[in-house]
């Protein structure tokens, strides 16, 4: 049941893969392989993974080197893309930058947009540790308490609607037991009854027992403590110095499905959290280099003022004795008020 015959729009038949949930026949470990059931399962997912790297729009979410914390995870807020993260040097160490350019790669165009990563970095790492707080996850719980007794209510229909399935097919099998071998058209329609309750209590009991492996994921006693000690935990986790980039991406990702940038007056981000939630949140931009580096208004009005009566030297200490500071923090000397 790998694969289906269907019919393209020429009408002719040609082969369809099917996925895996809709194998007629999956036996795992029926033979002997060169490598293990669980090694074949993260080989698939990885080349998965690897493989939407190549397709347009789409970026593989294997985590990389490289201190951007949203790799892969980062979509585009005006043409929907995937954007990517670029690098460059900064006072020694590499800065991530957020940018949009599939128009570039695809079309020759323009880049869409771009953000330096560390100002959204930080707002997500805050977002994060709020999230795994220890009230968050005790609210969490319950929620996952909740839903347990709802499945176990809908797994008790679920057999309820089994065993009437059950009872219909075996009643069908009863009635073609007794009729008249003679009596061919009888026989065939009870027959094809018969056959017809057998099919749907097949697919029931798939869908059963499909629904049944998805409960399994369900939260037992044992992993909501362990769940609770790793919120503990967390914060020292990930403020650890020694903890790699790649580890904090995969620690994101069993939390956050993809990040919406948008970049107006300010970041606007739209977060898409695993499970369906959502929530935004805005961060200011980080103001261009000539406008950190500007000397404010009055202190140059100060200057000009003090200009009438005193020399650069003079002025540079009236300055530092009110408390006056350049962009960077230090104290201003005769060269820095004549760069002025």
């Amino acid at each position: 049941g790998r694969t289906r015959t269907v019919y393209n729009a020429k009408l002719k038949s040609v082969q369809q893969k099917m996925p895996r949930s809709d194998w007629q026949v999956l036996i795992p470990q029926a033979h002997e392989g060169y490598i293990s059931w669980d090694e074949f399962e993260r080989n698939q997912t990885s080349l998965e993974q690897n493989a939407v790297g190549f397709s347009p729009g789409l970026r593989g979410r294997m985590p990389r080197q490289g201190n951007g914390l949203l790799q892969g995870r980062v979509l585009c807020g005006r043409c929907g893309a995937r954007m990517r993260v670029h690098y460059e040097q900064f006072e020694g160490k590499l800065r991530p930058y957020y940018i949009c350019n599939e128009a570039v790669v695809r079309h020759a165009g323009k880049a869409c947009q771009w953000a330096r990563g560390p100002a959204i970095d930080e707002a997500i790492s805050a977002l994060l540790l709020e999230a795994m707080a220890p009230t968050a996850i005790e609210v969490a719980l319950a929620v996952q308490e909740e839903i347990s007794q709802r499945v176990e209510q809908a797994a008790s229909l679920r057999d309820k609607q089994l065993q009437r399935a059950r009872y219909e097919a075996e009643l069908a099998r009863r009635r073609y037991l007794k009729v008249d071998p003679d009596n061919r058209l009888v026989a065939d329609a009870l027959e094809a009854d018969w056959n017809g309750k057998l099919r749907d209590l097949d697919t029931l009991q798939r869908e059963h027992e499909r629904q049944n492996e998805t409960d399994q994921s369900l939260l037992d006693g044992a992993m909501q403590e362990r769940i609770r000690a790793l919120a503990a935990d967390f914060p020292r986790i990930w403020n650890n110095e020694r903890t790699s980039p790649v580890e904090r991406k995969r620690m994101l990702g069993l939390l956050i499905e993809d990040v919406t940038l948008l970049v107006d007056e300010k970041i606007n981000m739209h977060i898409r959290w695993r499970g369906g939630r959502t929530q935004s949140l805005a961060v200011a931009r980080p103001r261009p280099m000539a406008v950190i580096r500007k000397t404010p208004e009055a202190v140059v009005a100060l200057i000009n003022e003090l200009l009438e009566t005193d020399n650069d030297q003079q002025i540079a200490s009236r300055l530092n004795a009110l408390g006056h500071r350049n962009w960077r923090g230090e104290a201003f000397t005769l060269k820095k008020v004549m760069l002025v």
